[in-house]
């Protein structure tokens, strides 16, 4: 994909349909509210309509990708359709944990978004929180595509304490790590984690991290660990602290919340292992300390001296 060459568009669709265009490759979104990604691209600057055959092609393998001939079984769907410089070729990806028929209707419900939102452009996507869904003039099977991508989070930290955030940031990469080491070393089939983390915020009270991440199941290992580290790398920095973060590529994506269980947890089929939780001493724990360690300096102090006043 030539970027430098491209002109993207990229949007929020609500359920109001009300459609924002961007001039942004990397779009940070703001709030709690899940909403759909979508993205139009050119391949050539000032190219808006397309030759019909091309846009055919388009219906044509958006309509017939979704069917067991061009499904692995588990979610994902490959296809293509037409020839030459007019074949076009289409990717569907379903989240890991979603049934066949809820995958099967966001899919279809995407494809109609899809072509509703970027009528006459030569590759697009779209993807929500359940699915995601492209087309383009080129084969996509096994390449990493990093571009376009967007990053959510919450605008409210889990904690005003820089203690407990970083605490807390601990916590989620290392969960999200654990999963990342997962979702590569899955087959070409599924590729596929999720899990959670105990971690404490409020008080004495402990919250749980849940988190999601996923690839594409034609990535080599190579290309789903480098993706996922990509999404590490924009939660680091865009969701530090965040109660929620998402973040999300044609080819990965990553989801966490806190004290929110937002897959299946018939998904989790292996328990996550992270070292285990160590919370800070309290007052009272830190002044017994110091109680014990003045009294083991009495001690000491009261064997030597007999030997210090000999000498």
């Amino acid at each position: 994909m030539h970027m430098d060459r491209a002109q993207i568009k990229a949007g929020i669709m609500v359920s109001t349909r009300f459609q924002l265009f961007l001039p942004l490759i990397l779009l940070p979104v703001i709030g709690t509210q899940a909403i759909d990604m979508f993205n139009c691209l050119d391949a050539f600057p000032n190219t808006t309509i397309l030759n019909s055959t091309y846009l055919k092609n388009v219906n044509g393998v958006l309509t017939s990708l979704i069917s067991s001939n061009n499904s692995n079984g588990y979610g994902f769907y490959s296809s293509a359709y037409g020839e030459n410089s007019d074949k076009v070729y289409a990717i569907g990806l379903c989240r890991g944990d979603l049934k066949h028929d809820a995958c099967v209707t966001c899919l279809n419900a995407s494809r109609y978004d899809l072509m509703e939102a970027c009528p006459n452009d030569r590759e697009a996507s779209l993807w929500t929180e359940k699915c995601k869904l492209r087309y383009s003039n080129h084969s996509m099977h096994g390449t990493v595509e990093l571009i376009p991508c967007s990053t959510g989070y919450s605008n409210k930290n889990v904690s005003s304490s820089l203690s407990v955030l970083e605490g807390f940031n601990q916590r989620l990469m290392a969960l999200l790590g654990v999963l990342k080491v997962e979702v590569a070393a899955g087959g070409d089939v599924v590729k596929f984690a999720v899990g959670n983390a105990n971690v404490s915020i409020y008080s004495k009270n402990i919250s749980t991290i849940y988190g999601l991440a996923q690839c594409s199941p034609d990535l080599s290992e190579l290309g789903c660990n480098n993706c996922l580290d990509e999404a590490l790398e924009n939660i680091q920095i865009y969701c530090y602290g965040s109660g929620f973060g998402s973040y999300v590529n044609p080819s990965c994506d990553v989801y966490y919340q806190v004290d929110y269980l937002f897959y299946d947890p018939a998904a989790q089929t292996v328990p996550v292992a992270l070292p285990p939780l160590i919370s800070p001493p309290t007052a009272n724990a830190r002044g017994k300390q110091s109680n014990i360690s003045q009294t083991l300096i009495v001690v000491f102090v009261s064997i030597l001296l007999p030997f210090i006043v000999m000498l």
